[in-house]
């Protein structure tokens, strides 16, 4: 019989493997949602993971282990045998698994994990990964009033206190506490396994195009999309940041934290003194593309058409990478610039004025003339410019994201 290989097959379409050498435990239990891992199993080793699939005896009734066989391309485990599977993927063993994940969750086997109990193939080896300190991911999924009850919230409370452990919160619809959606349940993995190197620290961060109005349906803006705001937030929260993420107008992300819309450039540095005010960020990182120039009157209702000719009066908008400091001094400062074919020393020319009227620590500038990099595009061409150094990059905005939080880092 001719095997396919799974892993190669999903990792030749993930733009950037950061799982790549992450080994991991996925245990299913007896909640209808089983059938929705399936997708969760694929993305994981489409980001570089190895997947060990672990099912519950009750799972077994809902879904059947040739699923997962096929999504994980590794024999399932259904019980425990001779070969001690719950020492093998979780305990002192060198092959031991990095993170394990239980999802869904039923209450049962919340209940179970809590209490010590361990009668099960999936309880008995969460008992011994979270004795041998392997980071947990527990994923609810079950009806609204189960979830709701108090027993079983304390049981939740228990676990949430132990390290390394996250219990994601359901989406209460239809009277169902659902799981959450993919994307927040793989990114809670990547946390998981990201060495918390930004642990109690507080990151502002803007992204996205702002709107300046002309008149009820017309404005002045941008092709900006926000992927690089996203992935930067991302990756601040990864390594354990708690991000306040400011956008204006952009593509729609799923991110296991809030963000605050807004459109035009007043309105997105309001929401930004705001959070310096109240919340006095480590860092900030504005990635937005401002608008320049707003209209100085206007025009309440719709310009009628038909003109021949049109002109606008425009006058500059508030430059919010100015303010910043003067809200905390002490955080650190990035800023972005977009650039039509930049040289080294024009670039080294902007970082140096913008230190002088704004005091930036950090400037990151790309390319606008460059096909295929900047506004709306998944990959980028970016300089990482410093007071003493300028460092060039190219790749997808995920990883560039990943290289302007490791310069964080330093500052």
């Amino acid at each position: 019989m001719v095997r396919i290989d799974v892993k190669s097959e999903l990792l030749s379409t993930a733009p950037y493997p950061r799982l790549k050498g992450e080994k991991i435990l996925f245990a299913v239990t007896g909640s209808v949602a089983a059938y929705r891992m399936v997708d969760v199993v694929r993305e994981l080793i489409r980001l570089g993971a190895e997947i060990h699939v672990m099912m519950s005896p009750d799972s077994l009734n809902l879904i059947h282990e040739a699923t997962f066989e096929w999504a994980s391309g590794n024999k399932v485990i259904t019980e425990i045998t001779g070969n001690i599977e719950h020492v093998l993927y979780a305990g002192e063993h060198e092959e031991h698994v990095d993170l394990m994940i239980i999802a869904p969750a039923s209450a049962n086997s919340i209940s179970k994990i809590a209490t010590g109990i361990a009668d099960t193939n999936v309880s008995l080896t969460a008992a011994v990964a979270i004795g041998n300190n392997i980071p947990l991911l527990v994923v609810p999924g079950m009806h609204a009033p189960m979830f709701n009850n108090p027993v079983l919230k304390k049981r939740i409370s228990e676990l949430k206190n132990l390290d390394q452990t996250i219990i994601m919160s359901p989406r209460i619809e239809e009277g169902k506490a659902k799981v959450p959606n993919l994307e927040i349940i793989v990114q809670n993995a990547i946390r998981l396994l990201t060495p918390q190197t930004f642990e109690n620290r507080q990151v502002l961060i803007s992204g996205g195009a702002t709107r300046e109005y002309i008149d009820n349906v017309r404005f002045i803006s941008n092709p900006a999309s926000g992927k690089t705001a996203f992935y930067l937030a991302l990756e601040a929260w990864y390594r354990g940041a708690t991000v306040d993420l400011i956008m204006g107008n952009s593509e729609k992300f799923d991110v296991p934290f809030q963000i605050k819309t807004t459109f035009s450039a007043e309105d997105m540095f309001n929401e930004i003194k705001e959070v310096m005010k109240t919340k006095k960020p480590d860092a900030v990182i504005l990635s937005a593309a401002v608008s320049d120039y707003k209209p100085v009157t206007y025009i309440e209702g719709k310009l009628k058409s038909g003109h021949k000719e049109l002109s606008l009066n425009l006058e500059p908008t508030i430059k919010i990478l100015k303010q910043i400091k003067s809200f905390n001094e002490n955080c650190v400062l990035i800023g972005f610039k977009a650039e039509h074919h930049p040289t080294i020393d024009k670039l080294k020319d902007i970082f140096n004025k913008y230190f002088t009227d704004s005091k930036i620590d950090l400037l990151v500038a790309n390319d606008i003339s460059e096909k295929g990099a900047g506004f709306g595009t998944t990959e980028n061409h970016i300089w990482i410019i410093s007071k003493n150094q300028i460092a060039e990059y190219k790749g997808h905005k995920e990883k560039l994201a990943e290289e302007i939080i490791n310069y964080l880092l330093k500052l």
